[in-house]
């Protein structure tokens, strides 16, 4: 077929059952891979390449980042090169054996890679064997001679194999990485979200709570103010004062103390919003930066709003009790 310059064909099949959470971790989850799935996961995976001298170069199927040893290379039927996560796993590093299936194989090298962390890379007919699948393949990378020539030549393949996903590299690479770092990000904002959710529901309790103590607090104040000042309910009374003069007066007094008590309320919250808020989202896990917050004008007038509320409700009764104070009464208890 024109406009093809190299065909690659690999053999891929995992070995080794763990935990999900035991395997090397990579910066796309668990094993490095765009997987990412949930329960049970191949320990490690074995990458059967050809090692033609041929596919040397650009073709190449073995990856670049060697960092301990060397690459593969053409004869080395029972060597292997390993990711550097998998080194512990095998307890094991260059020139040493490890054991796969039953087989012996020499580790020559290691490579360091952000993509596949648990992955073995070997002859293509080895892996062929030890995966029971001779005579077999997992994928066939092609390689066009240029970029202008990829969508043609990926249909005219789709054309003569139709029972096969044929697929651009750039497709194929915007259809996993990109499905899985939109995973990623959805399940960020969907824990920002609960944690949002949290700490929202969580201020409201502590709204209703303070709104509740509040009241009953300035309650007792107002209840224990109006006993003391008996007489001088008495004496505005004689002077003139209705009894909603007098209610006014009282509840007044308790709006007042719970606009202060507000305002040092809210102070205290606004020191403290940004520390709480940061611990309650657990910033350095979940959003990847400090959290700040910052509280509006909006969030402040009703703070004050509930608290002045608080103070009306907590007067209401007490007041009313002083607007029933008869001058005589006062006078006489004085």
């Amino acid at each position: 077929m024109e406009n093809v310059a190299a065909v690659v064909p690999t053999v891929r099949g995992g070995f080794g059952e763990v935990e999900e959470e035991d395997l090397p971790q990579g910066p796309a989850g668990p094993g490095g891979g765009i997987g990412g799935f949930a329960g049970r996961r191949s320990a490690y995976q074995v990458t059967g390449v050809p090692l033609d001298a041929a596919l040397d170069g650009q073709y190449s199927p073995l990856p670049s980042g060697v960092t301990e040893g060397r690459s593969l290379a053409e004869g080395d039927d029972y060597a292997v090169i390993v990711a550097n996560g998998l080194t512990d796993y095998f307890d094991a590093g260059v020139g040493d054996a490890i054991d796969i299936e039953g087989t012996s194989f020499e580790v020559v090298g290691v490579f360091a890679t952000s993509f596949m962390q648990n992955e073995v890379y070997m002859s293509l007919p080895i892996a062929q064997e030890l995966l029971d699948m001779e005579g077999q393949l997992s994928t066939l990378t092609v390689y066009a001679n240029s970029v202008e020539a990829v969508d043609g030549l990926v249909a005219d393949i789709q054309e003569a194999y139709p029972d096969f996903m044929v697929m651009a590299m750039s497709d194929m690479q915007q259809s996993q990485f990109g499905d899985r770092i939109l995973e990623q990000q959805e399940g960020i904002i969907g824990t920002t979200q609960q944690n949002l959710s949290s700490i929202q529901s969580l201020g409201l309790n502590i709204t209703i709570v303070s709104a509740i103590i509040g009241v009953l607090l300035i309650f007792g104040l107002m209840f224990y103010t109006v006993r003391e000042r008996t007489k001088e309910i008495g004496t505005l009374k004689a002077l003139g004062f209705s009894n909603g003069s007098i209610m006014r007066q009282f509840m007044f007094e308790g709006m007042y103390i719970g606009i202060i008590g507000g305002a040092i309320g809210l102070g205290i919250g606004a020191a403290a919003a940004s520390a709480f808020s940061a611990w309650m989202l657990n910033s350095s896990e979940t959003l990847g930066a400090p959290v700040a917050v910052s509280i509006t004008i909006g969030s402040i007038l009703l703070g004050l709003c509930v608290a002045v509320i608080a103070g009306a409700v907590g007067s209401l009764y007490p007041a009313w009790r002083a607007s029933l104070v008869s001058p005589m009464e006062a006078l006489r208890n004085d």
